[in-house]
């Protein structure tokens, strides 16, 4: 065997091994069903509306973007 095909086998290799340590470490980072059904059952307290301006802000262009469409009608 040349070098060429040594180094294609551990490119290879590699590359088998790096996909099976981040598969592994997916695995490990993804929590158990038990505690995940516990956590869904949790009610979010800390959601966030938004404020009178950022209303104002964000329905200002899209009354612009109404009064183009009459326009083209």
């Amino acid at each position: 065997m040349t070098i060429t095909d040594y180094l294609l086998l551990g490119a290879f290799a590699t590359a088998v091994f790096y996909t099976g340590y981040r598969l592994f470490r997916g695995w490990l980072r993804t929590p158990s069903h038990g505690i995940e059904s516990e956590t869904l059952n949790i009610p979010n307290h800390h959601t966030v509306e938004p404020s009178a301006r950022e209303r104002a802000l964000a329905s200002e262009p899209a009354g612009q973007m109404a009064d183009m469409r009459g326009q083209f009608r």
